[in-house]
């Protein structure tokens, strides 16, 4: 993930250390840390017109970033830019904040 921000704002916490990784119907969050282990929470995905449907349904993998729910509960994000190399994902959380995902293809 190139970017995230919250509310236009970039997140100050956010070190360009989580990855996502899409494959059929999985989707994989891993995160970095700084003695170089990695944890890696899995979920589904779905797509539907300019919908991403991201949920973790399995109570061991919650979602590492801190803004998307966990528990099986859906996350609707959309899709706001897309091109061969970027994606842009727009999560609107319960508490109404506007978090943006940029994501960037790694080859």
């Amino acid at each position: 993930m190139e970017r995230l921000t919250v509310d236009g704002k970039n997140d100050r916490d956010y070190t360009g250390n989580l990855f996502f990784a899409f494959q059929n119907t999985t989707v994989e969050q891993k995160m970095v840390h700084e003695d170089h282990t990695v944890t890696k929470m899995f979920g589904e995905w779905s797509e539907s017109g300019n919908v991403l449907t991201i949920t973790f349904p399995d109570a061991r993998y919650w979602p590492i970033d801190g803004y998307l729910l966990g528990n099986g509960e859906p996350n609707s994000l959309a899709v706001e830019h897309v091109d061969g190399k970027h994606i842009n994902l727009t999560l609107i959380t319960p508490k109404g904040k506007t978090v943006v995902y940029r994501l960037v293809k790694c080859v």
